[in-house]
This record gives C-alpha cells, structure tokens and sequence, in this order.
C-alpha cells in the first residue's frame, strides 16, 4: 500500500507537537509543530500530484528545513500567514492523501493519519495526554508548575547519566545550571514527572511534610525484590513507620554507638594492616574503604563470627547485591530474580535468618541486630519486630552503611591526597589524642576533642554526597517556592544541589566550590561565618533523617583517626580527577584513589636516614 505521504504527514506532526509541551527538551524543538505543518503544507501545494510520489523522502526532509526557516521569523500562532492560498492547499492535499487509484484501505489510514495529524497540531492538551502521561496541572492553584524540559515522549529524560568530570549526579548538576538554578525544577522519566527539590528551606519545608503532604513512592519505584521493603526506610503508613523508627534506632542509640567503637577500632586495625602487607606498597582505596564497611558490617551490625575464608565470600555477596540494586536490569525489572545481585541477597539474608536464630538462644550482644531483637516497644512492651522487618531493616543497615559511608571515606583519602596540608593537620591533631589518651579510641574523645577530624569528614560530605534520595510523592497539590506540584507528582530530593549551591560556599563561576582540586577546604567548618549549616543535609530531613547518622560519623572517624596514628601515603595520580561514569548511590573517582603506603615507623626511618 502507497501510504508514504500519510505517514510523512503523521510523523512531521508527531516529531514536531511532542516538543510543543513545556519546551520539549533534548529531544525536540519546541518551535517546530506549526513550523512543520506549514512547511508541509508549502510544500504540497508546489508539487504537482505526479511528483508526489516521488517527493516521499525530501518531504519530510524539506518540511523540517523549512520549519527552521519558518520558526525563525515567526510564531505557531501566526502559522497561517505561510499557508498557501486556500485552493491551491485544498487541491493538493487532496490529490496527495486520496489519489484516484488508491485502495480504499489506504483511503482509510490517510484519512486516520490525517485527522490524528491535525489533532495533535491543535490540541495541546492531547499532545500532552499522549506524549507525556500523567503530567498535570491543578486549575485550583493560580502557581505556575516548575519550569524544566521534559525530554523525550514516553521516556524522558537520563537523569541516571554520570560524566568523567564530575560524577554521579551531573546530569542534576548540568541540568539545573542550564535552567539558572532554580529551587525547584521538573523532568520527565518513564510515565512520571518528577520535580526536583534543592535548597535547605525548600527541601525541609517539603520532607518535613512527610505522612502528610508528601509520603514515600519508594514501595512503588524500587519494588524489585532486592530492595528491602518491610523497612522503615520504604514504610509509608505514619503510625507504623514511628513504630519501626522506635525499634530500630533502640540500635542505634549514642550509648550503643559508643560501646562499638572496640569493634570499629579492630575493623580499622585490620584494614591497616591489609594495606601495609600490599606486596608493591600500592593500594587502591575504594577496596580497602569497602572491605571495612562491610567488616564492620559482619562484625558490628549483625554481630557475625565469620571464619577467615567466609569474610571474603560474605563481602563479595554483599557487594554483588547492591550492585545488583545499581543496575539497570533491576530499574528495568527484567528477570529479576534470577540475577545475581537477587542470589547475593538470599545469601545475606539466610545469615541474618541464622543469627537471629542464634540470638535467640544465646541471649543479647553488643550487635545492631540484638539491639533490634530484644528491643521492646515503649509505647506496647508486648510489641516487637517481626522476623522480616529484622530481616529488612538489617539489609537496610548494611547498604547504607557500607555503601556510603565507603564511598565518602574513599573521597575523603582523595581530599587529603590533593591537599597534603590537610592531611598533615589532622595526623597533628590525632598524634596529640594519641599522647593524650593512648592508643584506645572512644566516641567521647572522637566527638569532643577532634573538631578538624569532624571538619574532615563533613567537607567530604558537602563535596560529594549521594546524587538523590528516595522519591517521595505528593498527596495533594503543594507550592514550593512560588511553583505548584500537583498532587501524584513524584518528588527527587537533592542534597548535592543543595549542597552544590549552598550560599555560603558558592563562588563565582559556581562550580569550584565543589572541585577537588580548590573546593576541598575542612578549615571553613571551624569558624562559625563560613561553617555550612542550613544548606547542608547529608543525612536527610524530616521523619526519615537517617536514623544511622551516629554510627556512620562514628564509623568514619575510627576509620581515619586510625590511618592518620598508623600510615603515610601519597597519591600515585595528583594531575586530573576522573569519576566514574556508571551509576551509583554516589560519585566516585575512576581509579579507586590509588596510593602509595608506608606505615608511621617506616617513614620515620627513611626521615632519619636522610
């Protein structure tokens, strides 16, 4: 069947109408729908019918040349001064869709393709409804929606897309410069808009509505059986998310933090001497800052008394599962359960069934996993966790304990490789604890006698945090800086951007505030005028604020107090800071920050023979 003009026609319209909404994006022109038609319109009245056939291919070619024109002196509501007169486009539109010889079938889809044409040219509703499901407005509130491109029909936009100079997260980073920075902005993925949210103010105002105006769309979005769903993390009923949140952080209480700095410090010990017995000296640090978060993990969460030959199996399983949460086959939901981040997870969970088994018998332990266990609820004693909310919201300690806080400890060694001024002012400060307090860390010292260690550890934090948090979802409309966000939008917290553009420490150009090379200044958190305070959330806000905040802190201060007292090192790469491209929960360098090692003693030794 001949139907090569019809669909010309049909696609110049569809090409063209799906950027007509909110500015297309990187997919389309937003000038080119009325552009389009009246190129197409043009040009069918200067064929004559017999070389229409002919002109199937240059057709839509031309029509979009002549959009460009077109778009350049004119507007879609003036489109019809470049119609052709009213015969002349009647004639051969006519000849064009309906010639004599055609079957009446082809009739009938040129006519369809015709109609849903035109349809789509003049309803701007309809382009919306059909390109970009879901995208609403509320008639009720007189705000603006945010302003942001929505992308490609149907997908929208890569907001997963990382780059070699700046990480996980610069698609957000990228984006938001290109809009001037807004507080709030929207994009478009998958059948859902969502509108980002940066900025202290804005992004408490909004989490702090949480239960109420907003709630969490984590059930919806990473339900794909590796992510722990009976979680406090993912809970959106209030009353029983207070109750999980009463539960579990009876785990994580300072007194508890404070009674596992013992096995912190044993954790840390072990990581040190991994990195001394390296056979060339050289470490990559992103392994050795994993390995201890998930030796803590073992160790301190479930409280595990793995054998030498299960750590590394039980490490590896752990990294295969969260990696396997990463992936875009999970995101995609394709075959989930039969791939290996999915086993990973079975495998972990079948030690956590087994220790609570154990717990059970042996009675309570120092362990987060105990402390969960035995923990009773105040509000009903007789009312404790059940065996898959323990489960679930150990899986949940895990991945948030080992997977940031090892990605902020391996930046952190990047930062003070960069800047040996810094790393030389914290060996300082914990050689003066060492011959204050002996060689034994407690969380008292590391919290009140350690303000450069903190102003370390948090100046990691602000320079890279994670790229997003969990999606939330708005339950009625809301106004957020002057914008409407309709009720069923999915909402993208941003702690980088607020982070990125936080007033006290954004500069000029508006980036190397965040620049490994001249951001990294732990110095600017020990005066109180350059300290960030309420544009720095690293740990969220609101009823879900990161109920492990104390033992990460802690977690990390062990780890570095104990290579500054134990080790020296160098950057074997100190030029050029390259990140890595894939996804992840945060930015990470390239190369894993490789170094160069040599314990304290050694070092003293070469200093004296020179």
């Amino acid at each position: 069947m001949n139907i090569s003009v019809s669909v010309a026609f049909l696609a110049a319209a569809l090409v063209g109408s799906a950027g007509a909404f909110h500015g297309g994006g990187d997919c389309f022109s937003p000038s080119r729908p009325a552009a389009s038609a009246a190129g197409f319109a043009n040009l069918l009245a200067q064929q004559p019918s017999s070389n229409i056939k002919s002109a199937r291919l240059p057709l839509y070619k031309d029509a979009a040349t002549t959009s460009t024109a077109y778009s350049s002196t004119s507007t879609s509501s003036t489109s019809l001064a470049a119609l052709p007169n009213a015969a002349a486009l009647t004639t051969a539109a006519s000849q064009a869709l309906f010639p004599t010889n055609a079957k009446p079938l082809t009739h009938l889809l040129r006519l369809t393709a015709a109609v849903v044409s035109t349809m789509l040219l003049l309803s701007a509703k309809l382009r919306r409804k059909l390109f970009y499901p879901n995208v609403t407005v509320d008639p009720s509130h007189d705000e603006p929606i945010p302003p942001g491109s929505l992308g490609c029909p149907f997908l929208g936009q890569p907001f997963f897309q990382s780059s070699k100079s700046f990480g996980a997260g610069s698609w957000y980073r990228d984006t938001a410069q290109k809009l001037g920075n807004p507080r709030v902005w929207k994009y478009y993925f998958l059948g859902k808009p969502l509108a980002v949210i940066s900025g202290g103010d804005e992004l408490k105002a909004v989490l702090n509505q949480e239960f109420d105006g907003v709630t969490s769309s984590g059930s919806e979005i990473m339900d794909s059986g590796l992510m722990p769903m009976d979680s406090l993390l993912f809970e959106g009923d209030k009353s029983r998310h207070s109750f999980l949140r009463r539960l579990v952080g009876q785990s994580l209480t300072p007194a508890r933090v404070s009674d596992a700095v013992p096995v912190l410090q044993v954790a840390a010990h072990e990581a040190v001497r991994k990195m001394l017995d390296s056979t060339d000296g050289t470490v990559k640090m992103e392994k050795v800052c994993t390995d201890y978060t998930l030796d803590v993990a073992w160790r301190q969460i479930l409280g595990l008394d793995l054998t030498e030959d299960e750590i590394p199996t039980f490490e590896k399983e752990v990294e295969t599962w969260i990696k396997g949460m990463m992936s875009m086959r999970t995101l995609l939901r394709i075959a989930v359960k039969s791939s290996p981040g999915y086993k990973a997870m079975k495998y972990v969970t079948k030690k956590i069934e087994e220790r609570i088994a154990q717990l059970k018998e042996t009675g309570p332990d120092a362990s987060n996993l105990s402390g969960m266990l035995f923990a009773k609820d105040e509000e009903d004693p007789k009312r404790m966790l059940t065996s898959q909310e323990l489960i679930d919201n150990s899986l949940i300690l895990i991945f948030a304990g080992s997977e940031t806080s090892a990605s902020t400890l391996t930046n952190a060694m990047l930062f003070l490789g960069l800047h040996p001024q810094a790393w030389n002012r914290l060996v300082e400060e914990q050689m003066t604890m060492k011959a204050r307090h002996g060689d034994t860390l407690t969380k008292r010292a590391l919290d009140d006698e350690c303000p450069y260690l903190d102003a370390v550890i948090k100046e990691s934090l602000r320079m890279r945090t994670v790229s997003g948090g969990i999606p939330r979802r708005t339950m009625k409309t809301i106004v957020v800086d002057g914008k409407q966000i309709p009720e069923g939008w999915l909402i993208d917290p941003s702690l980088l951007l607020t982070h990125t553009n936080d007033p006290k420490t954004q500069t000029d150009d508006g980036t190397s505030n965040v620049d490994p090379m001249t951001g990294f200044a732990p110095e600017r958190w020990l005066d109180e005028k350059t300290r960030p305070d309420n544009d720095f959330v690293p740990f969220g806000s609101g009823p879900r604020f990161c109920l492990g905040y104390n033992l990460a802190m802690v977690e990390m201060k062990v780890f570095l107090a104990t290579l500054a007292r134990k080790i020296s090192f160098q950057l074997d790469q100190q030029d050029n800071v390259e990140w890595q491209t894939g996804m992840g929960v945060m930015a990470q360098p390239a190369d894993g920050v490789l170094v160069s090692v040599r314990s304290k003693e050694e070092e003293a030794a070469l200093l004296e023979k020179a």
